[in-house]
């Protein structure tokens, strides 16, 4: 009887041993799904730093442009005035003068159509900085609690294999103590053998 129920204890212990190594083969495959996650966020930060970069210097560019327009603009309107003042003075140039001021005139709204679209464009440019910063900073925390995850997962993973290890001990020491029952077992029956002989020897 205590032979069986060694038997049933070492069945159950087995039984633990292979539902730890299950737990554990689960626990590895988690560790590497949040390795991989974190390497594919990490990649992603980096392109989106690279992409915030480069509109950054752009919107730089198109800033410099529109001073650019800016300073055309005043100096046109200056010559326009000036050219304005001297139409008062002469009659003479005063078609070859309209003419030039309606040049001008063009070249002043297409200027500021111009900055009007750089205006946007900065506006645009803005809004795209901003949502490359926000998603950044979201990817960044995202990254933080996979990492944070991912120091859970290690933790439980060296503490199933602490816990698989002393099963281990636990099966070996079963094992022997079964060893020595079983050797204990088949010395009573020898000894049970021979005294059914002697019993008969007597009863003859």
């Amino acid at each position: 009887a205590e032979v069986k129920l060694k038997q049933v204890s070492i069945v159950d212990y087995k039984k633990k041993i292979e539902e730890a190594d299950t737990k554990f083969h689960t626990q590895q495959k988690l560790f590497e799904a949040v390795q991989s996650d974190r390497n594919t966020f990490r990649k992603l930060l980096l392109e989106a730093q690279d992409e915030i970069s480069e509109l950054k210097q752009k919107l730089k560019i198109l800033s410099h442009q529109t001073e650019q327009l800016k300073e055309d603009i005043t100096m046109k309107e200056a010559q326009l005035l000036k050219e304005e003042n001297a139409l008062q003075k002469s009659k003479k140039e005063r078609e070859i003068q309209k003419i030039e001021i309606r040049k001008l005139k063009d070249e002043l709204h297409d200027s500021k159509e111009q900055i009007t679209a750089y205006n946007l464009e900065e506006r645009k440019l803005l809004k795209i900085i901003q949502d490359g910063d926000h998603e950044r900073e979201k990817q960044k925390k995202e990254m933080e609690r996979i990492m944070n995850e991912r120091d859970i997962q290690g933790t439980q993973l060296a503490r199933r294999n602490d816990e698989l290890s002393s099963l281990h001990d636990k099966t070996k020491i079963l094992q022997t103590t079964l060893h020595n029952g079983e050797a204990q077992y088949d010395q009573r029956l020898e000894d049970i053998r021979l005294l059914k002989l002697d019993i008969k020897r007597l009863r003859q």
